[in-house]
């Protein structure tokens, strides 16, 4: 395929914002999240205007500046999703603390609606998440369709937010003892000798497995409950037939 030659005013358009996007991305360290949004409006700009800066202009900054396409891609997604005001806003909050990054922004692009991202964004300032704490929290979602952003943000005690907490800790523990348990399978049982550790890793994965009954021994009763009060619940009042009120 013949490489296209862009014309003489898009050509100049794409020098321009080329050289602004170089040197605020030569100016951010990690934490300069400001001077990452301001490379990411621009890119951005140049995402919406292929008549202005080319067609492959994202591919082309990518080639001249060194990174992949989906970097600038992820650049662009922050901006797209995140309004300047917003991101004023959290800085002011953030502080100094240097806590929140711009990798969890990047990050927030994937929560399914503003409400979602705003919360998950409080929630990170609030409990001081770290990238790989939020990534959890989205994957969960993604994986089971539960939005934990509300429990997690307004944690006021309810049994809500106790079990959105708990089901996201429930799942890493299920895949991490798969993991432990296949890893045991493949050692076979001719290899144990004198493993270090068994019987006390034996007696903790007992009182698990007692701790994990009862709790789901509660779980099963609780919804027991709550399926007999909807069964149970009266009937919304219609008035009879023929006892409409008198005049």
């Amino acid at each position: 395929m013949p490489k296209l030659t862009p014309a003489p005013t898009v050509e100049a358009a794409f020098i321009e914002q080329r050289a602004a996007i170089k040197a605020l991305l030569a100016q951010a360290t990690r934490d300069e999240i400001a001077t990452r949004y301001q490379a990411s409006l621009r890119l951005l700009l140049v995402k919406r205007n292929p008549e202005k800066y080319g067609v492959r202009a994202i591919e082309r900054l990518a080639e001249d500046l060194g990174l992949g396409p989906a970097t600038l891609h992820r650049y662009s997604a922050v901006a797209e999703a995140w309004p300047g005001q917003d991101v004023h806003d959290l800085l002011a909050r953030a502080g100094s603390s240097g806590s929140f990054s711009w990798s969890h922004l990047v990050l927030l692009t994937r929560a399914p609606s503003v409400a979602a991202r705003k919360e998950l964004a409080a929630a990170c300032l609030a409990e001081g998440w770290s990238t790989r704490e939020l990534d959890d929290r989205l994957r969960f979602r993604a994986e089971t369709g539960h939005d934990l952003s509300l429990a997690c943000v307004v944690d006021d005690g309810s049994i809500r937010a106790t079990l959105a907490d708990a089901m996201h800790r429930a799942t890493r523990a299920t895949k991490e003892l798969t993991a432990l348990r296949e890893a045991l399978e493949d050692h076979g049982d001719e290899e144990w000798g004198e493993t270090p550790h068994l019987a006390e890793a034996t007696a903790i994965f007992e009182e698990l497995h007692e701790t994990v009954s009862a709790t789901l021994s509660t779980l099963r009763r609780a919804s027991g409950v709550s399926e007999t009060r909807l069964k149970v619940a009266p009937p919304a009042t219609t008035p009879a037939a023929g006892t409409g009120s008198r005049r």
